[in-house]
């Protein structure tokens, strides 16, 4: 659920993201194009501000995912342990795989959204 409401959120912003428009006016605009442009900067900058509450929700939701896979990862390697214990085996810290944990993926993408 964490992880589904994180995607949905951040998918929205970085569609939205894609799609703004490049309003920077160029040398060779009459002054009616730079006024338009600026006008639409104007509306851009609000509509940025508002997206502020979509950021932090993209952000909030990644924390949750993030905290729920790390506490799946540490009751993984308690039961890992719990079986080692009783198989008769020396109790050990297993070595996560070299697969990127997902709290890490969902991490990267938050700090290249922000």
């Amino acid at each position: 659920m964490a992880y589904n409401n994180y995607r949905n959120d951040y998918d929205n912003l970085n569609s939205w993201l894609s799609r703004v428009p490049n309003y920077e006016p160029h040398e060779t605009d009459d002054i009616k194009q730079v006024d338009t442009k600026l006008k639409n900067q104007r509306n851009l900058l609000s509509d940025i501000a508002r997206k502020e509450s979509d950021l932090n929700n993209v952000s909030k939701n990644a924390q949750l995912y993030q905290q729920a896979v790390k506490d799946y990862e540490n009751e993984t390697e308690k039961f890992r342990s719990i079986l080692d214990l009783e198989d008769g085996l020396v109790p050990q810290t297993y070595k996560r795989n070299r697969l990127e944990s997902p709290a890490q993926i969902v991490k990267a993408e938050v700090r290249h959204t922000g």
